[in-house]
């Protein structure tokens, strides 16, 4: 069996966040839909783009290919969060990735690529692809007590092409929940893989 090894490979334009302004509607070239056209807009954080109404399911993020999330280098990987807390992230995670995710079209992952952006023209989003990305809990932020759920790449279903046969890419997701409000703090979506040699 070919080894794997972790695809890490330098990373030009550090901090690239592009953060979008999804509401409960993907149809966002008409503006918010009726319900949510008063809610008082959200403040965005320095370099995070537009507002997103109150009523949005949360902020979501889309990072370059392969670039880590700068709290991933201090979170506790070794915590393990109670059933209940598992329970209610699913309990937000399911009906909010669907309308967070599924207006993600072919040039916002071309956007997203940092290899093979060539390739990546051809891809085409499977049908409700984001149904098919059921995070797990990969840690817990000990200054804030928030849980990261994700999912490791190789259980992606959502493959992206490659430039080289050895090369795997997949379309990955993490979310922020505070066990607290019982809320999804901040959706993330970037690409992330492997090379097997």
């Amino acid at each position: 069996m070919p080894s794997r090894a972790a695809w890490i490979l330098p990373l030009a334009g550090a901090g690239l966040i592009f953060a979008l302004a999804l509401g409960a509607s993907p149809a966002i070239a008409d503006g918010p839909p009726a319900d949510v056209q008063d809610a008082a807009p959200v403040a965005p954080g320095p370099g995070q783009g537009p507002a997103i109404p109150a009523a949005a399911p949360c902020p979501l993020d889309l990072l370059p290919e392969m670039q880590p999330l700068p709290e991933e280098a201090t979170l506790d990987r070794a915590a393990v969060p109670p059933v209940d807390v598992v329970g209610a992230f699913r309990a937000a995670w399911e009906p909010a990735r669907s309308p967070l995710l599924s207006s993600l079209d072919t040039p916002r992952f071309v956007d997203l690529s940092r290899w093979a952006r060539g390739e990546t023209t051809s891809f085409v989003p499977p049908a409700r692809w984001p149904e098919t990305l059921d995070l797990e809990p990969l840690g817990r932020d000990p200054a804030t007590g928030r849980w990261l759920f994700g999912l490791p790449p190789e259980r992606s279903p959502v493959a992206l092409p490659a430039h080289s046969p050895l090369v795997f890419r997949r379309v990955v997701a993490f979310a922020w929940f505070d066990p607290g409000s019982r809320r999804l703090d901040r959706v993330i979506l970037t690409i992330r893989g492997w090379r097997e040699e």
